[in-house]
């Protein structure tokens, strides 16, 4: 495996609008102060939007292949080094590791320069082409500046899209923020300090141009990323909270349907769930801090009280207005959300949704979800064009693949109250083909 120590390159911050607009288009026809609409966007990619969270997926739709990059490590530094690639779809090749020389937290794709860029606990940052490390980057993170609830890190997590990844980093003990990387040239712009905690996954909005960040701590808060049209800085907005307030929970992971401009955030330690329309959304022109607002709610979903740490991981299949849901800390619940069409002109509301528990690996060992960041993704098969979810166990032996639809269409337990979200126990998750698994790269012989 090479790897070639590249000096790490930074922008000035008077660059640093210029380079995010020119990586992601802005021409300013987006939202403004006054409500203004904006173009309807073009259909989204097999990544759009995707929250960082621990894994990501690279769909060739041309191809018909799917392929999974899983970190070992997590912000604890369980299992070590490395990255496993894990076959998915439609290849005959089998998981291989790339090593690295310390523990790796998150990976994204990007599906303009067909790149996976991966981010340690401490500074490397790791450029990757199919299996091969190309580049070796340093973020400004120090650490311990993102302290969450699995745990510390000076670089935290990944979100991109359109040739920019925006990297969460710790700026000082307490102090986060992001740093954009430009997969053009590989070069980091000026760190953004953010006015609270970042959010344990962020989630980039390549065709609105923002950068979902929800508040882990302080308590209560919903940060937007994006240019201000009035003076061309990237700027924080805060959610003013003039139509939902927040001040009582901890958002912990973005989510947003792309196609919709419904924007999420997992509440946790309960079973609840913020809902934003994006399509409708108002930002403030000054004053400090600058806000955002829009319809929102938060809504109750019975069922999910179930998960011990309340709803956390989550991923929307772009395009296809459903999402998977994990629970974390070693504990076996999951679940999915069906969300609406569009997103309509109030604030957006959940469908449906529904939970249960993943059966035992094919090893015989109880499944344990993950700690943070949240080891799932989900995407739409470029071979069934079913929207599918993928989640890794706790030790990185398994992957269990989730065919959402067939999730939220399973029996349920009663037809009121938690009971008619929750899978009916006689329901068989394996036999029905609602999961399924795939072995990792250090996968035990079965028992």
């Amino acid at each position: 495996m090479i790897q070639e120590k590249r000096g790490r390159g930074r922008l000035g911050i008077a660059a640093t609008a210029a380079t995010l607009m020119a990586l992601v288009g802005v021409s300013g026809c987006g939202p403004d102060s006054g409500g203004g609409t904006t173009p309807p966007p073009p259909p989204v990619t097999a990544n759009a939007c995707q929250p960082g969270n621990a894994m990501q997926v690279v769909v060739d739709k041309k191809g018909k292949t799917v392929t999974a990059y899983i970190p070992n490590s997590d912000w604890d530094g369980s299992n070590g080094p490395g990255i496993q690639v894990v076959p998915v779809e439609g290849s005959s090749q089998t998981c291989q590791e790339i090593t690295t020389t310390d523990d790796i937290n998150s990976c994204a794709y990007d599906n303009r320069t067909q790149q996976v860029v991966c981010t340690s606990n401490d500074t490397n940052v790791y450029v990757i082409s199919g299996t091969t490390i190309t580049q070796t980057l340093n973020s400004g993170g120090v650490y311990p500046g993102g302290v969450f609830s699995g745990g510390g890190c000076a670089t935290c997590n990944i979100a991109m899209g359109n040739g920019v990844a925006a990297i969460g980093v710790g700026m000082a003990e307490g102090v986060t923020g992001y740093e954009l990387l430009d997969l053009t040239n590989d070069l980091f712009t000026a760190p953004l300090q953010a006015s609270a905690q970042i959010s344990e996954a962020p989630s980039f909005d390549p065709k609105r141009e923002l950068l979902l960040s929800p508040n882990y701590n302080p308590v209560g808060g919903y940060q937007i990323v994006k240019v201000n049209p009035s003076n061309g800085a990237i700027s924080f907005y805060d959610y003013s909270d003039n139509t939902t307030n927040l001040s009582s929970y901890f958002p912990d992971s973005a989510g947003e349907d792309c196609s919709t401009g419904v924007a999420l955030s997992t509440l946790e330690s309960t079973n609840q769930m913020f809902l934003a329309n994006l399509n409708k959304a108002i930002y403030s022109t000054s004053g400090s801090p600058l806000t955002w607002d829009a319809p929102s709610q938060i809504q109750t979903l019975a069922g999910f009280e179930t998960f011990t740490a309340g709803t956390t991981g989550i991923a929307v299949a772009p395009g296809s207005h459903v999402a998977l849901l994990e629970d974390e800390f070693g504990t076996t619940a999951f679940g999915a959300i069906k969300l609406p069409s569009t997103a309509g002109n109030g604030a957006p509301s959940v469908v449906d949704w529904v939970v249960a528990n993943m059966p035992n690996d094919p090893s015989g060992a109880g499944w344990e979800m993950p700690d943070d960041p949240h080891g799932l993704t989900a995407y739409v098969s470029p071979n069934s064009k079913k929207p599918i979810g993928l989640i890794t166990n706790l030790s990185r032996t398994y992957l269990a693949v989730v065919d959402i639809n067939a999730l939220l269409k399973a029996q349920r337990a009663g037809t009121s109250g938690s009971a008619a979200h929750e899978v009916n126990s006689s329901v068989d998750l394996l036999s029905t083909g609602i999961v399924k698994f795939i072995p990792m790269c250090a996968t035990p012989p079965p028992s």
